[in-house]
């Protein structure tokens, strides 16, 4: 439990750092798109806004112990492709003894923390 809620975080702000770096390299806006679905099911899917198509993600059915919530507007945050700015909010991994916060600045920086004290992960 405690490994994938680690991993699933750090699978988050890896993908979020990569749309980020993406949106600058390509000079076109890249968006991470949240879902909740029924039953705790989620996923997150990364698209460039042209051509849309996804080029990463992670889902439930990978990490089926983990719930997620998040609070970006719309389920989703863009990064722009000058400076990397982003809508601000973050999503929140929860098993049943930990949580991890990944959180996305208006400036584009991503961080990982953790409101239950998990080891190895800064407090928020």
């Amino acid at each position: 439990e405690r490994a994938k809620i680690k991993s699933v975080s750090e699978l988050l702000s890896s993908d979020l750092k990569w749309a980020k770096t993406e949106a600058i390299r390509t000079n076109q806006d890249v968006t991470v798109t949240f879902t909740n679905g029924a039953n705790g099911a989620w996923s997150y899917d990364i698209s460039p806004t042209v051509p849309a198509k996804n080029v990463a993600g992670a889902s439930y059915s990978d990490f089926s112990v983990i719930s997620m919530n998040n609070t970006f507007v719309g389920s989703d945050t863009s990064f722009e492709p000058v400076r990397g700015r982003a809508q601000a909010g973050s999503t929140t991994f929860t098993s049943a003894n930990y949580s991890i916060d990944v959180r996305v600045s208006v400036l584009g920086r991503i961080r990982i923390c953790s409101t239950t004290g998990l080891t190895g992960i800064e407090a928020c």
